[in-house]
């Protein structure tokens, strides 16, 4: 038995010995634990906090909080993190990572786990305390959600001179733009696909439940001025200072009666200030993806510029419950005004409406590549 032993143990030995290589290897690529030396160490149901200002201070950052919203912002050059109390979401130049534990408001004071230099500050800071801007993270565009607006009882604008229904008008191109998508190989799922009114808060919900990667939504524009017309395409945004438009649709009384309205989030939107914990973190995963939802917005607007020589009125901001909620980047596209007579007979034209659906594809597509690192 003895001399069984004796055979076994080098062996055992040399196992012990792998194992314990094995473990210091992984140890040696472990990051580097935070020094806590200089910290003020506040303990909160049993988890480690530092003073999120001493951090700034030690690496030489400016910060902003917004005591009613709850929110902080740190920036250094060109960099920004942004983060909430309470909550474990934060926004590192425009993309989220998680903390170990959520930030809390202690006494006063702002506090973060002791992750939250590793974690968020990482890429913010560059080696050594360096800045440096955080890399783009690319991500594969599968399925794609296209959104017509209005649609059964709610016919959306309607054209002055031919009586043209805008219901009618987003449908036919979103069933143009689902054929042109699946044959570049992208799925499509569509919120209506006849002419049937989909409550809107629904219609962020069928994007997000089929796990969507952009989500699209096409309307026809409308104005009191019939000389108005042009292309321009909308992203969610807290901000209003560049969509009057909307302004003057929630108090137009005609636009009301249109339903045209019906597409506008008023004064409870996702950018209004509020305590509540959950609307804010809502507006960092709309911030999140505002940065990529410009960027469809502006490919979309240079694709029909160039293949259909629409006149571009921009890339706007607003505040538009149809994008509330979406867990994607989301664009609303004005394809034209029909209350302005040429664009409403051109609207009218299948073959026009077959450019314009081809064209936005072909943006949406430009998007694809840039979003997967080819472009």
């Amino acid at each position: 038995m003895r001399k069984n032993n004796l055979v076994r143990l080098p062996g055992v030995i040399a196992a012990f010995l792998c194992i314990s290589l094995i473990f210091c290897g992984c140890a040696a690529r472990r990051p580097m634990p935070l020094d806590l030396s200089g910290y003020s160490i506040t303990t909160l149901s049993g988890k480690t906090y530092i003073s999120l200002i001493q951090v700034c201070r030690k690496e030489g950052i400016s910060w902003d909080y917004d005591a009613i919203a709850r929110t902080v912002l740190l920036t250094k050059k060109d960099n920004q993190v942004r983060l909430l109390t309470d909550s474990r979401v934060v926004l590192v130049n425009g993309r989220s990572v998680m903390l170990k534990y959520p930030v809390r408001s202690y006494k006063g004071k702002v506090l973060v786990p002791v992750d939250f230099t590793r974690v968020a500050l990482s890429g913010f800071l560059g080696p050594k305390g360096t800045t440096g801007k955080v890399g783009k993270s690319y991500y594969k565009i599968r399925k794609v959600c296209l959104d017509a607006g209005h649609g059964g009882k709610d016919p959306g604008a309607v054209g002055r001179k031919y009586g043209l229904y805008e219901k009618n008008v987003n449908l036919d191109i979103v069933k143009r733009m689902k054929k042109e998508l699946e044959s570049a190989g992208i799925d499509v799922i569509m919120t209506r696909s006849s002419d049937v009114l989909i409550p809107l808060a629904k219609r962020a919900d069928i994007a997000n439940k089929a796990g969507a990667d952009l989500f699209i939504s096409v309307h026809s524009n409308a104005s009191q001025s019939r000389s108005l017309s042009g292309f321009e395409v909308y992203y969610v945004s807290d901000s209003l200072d560049d969509v009057s438009r909307s302004i003057v649709l929630a108090k137009d009384k005609n636009s009301l009666r249109r339903g045209q309205a019906g597409v506008y989030f008023g004064d409870n939107s996702i950018g209004s200030i509020s305590s509540d914990t959950q609307t804010i973190v809502w507006d960092l995963v709309l911030g999140e993806n505002r940065l990529e939802s410009i960027e469809l917005a502006d490919r979309i607007c240079k694709q029909c510029s160039q293949d259909v020589g629409v006149k571009i009125l921009g890339v706007k901001s607003a505040k538009y419950a149809v994008l509330k909620k979406t867990q994607m980047p989301a664009v609303l596209v004005e394809v034209g005004f029909v209350s302005n007579a040429r664009e409403e007979k051109y609207l009218k034209n299948p073959f026009y409406r077959q450019q314009i659906a081809e064209a936005l594809v072909s943006g949406i597509v430009s998007y694809k590549r840039y979003a997967e690192g080819r472009n």
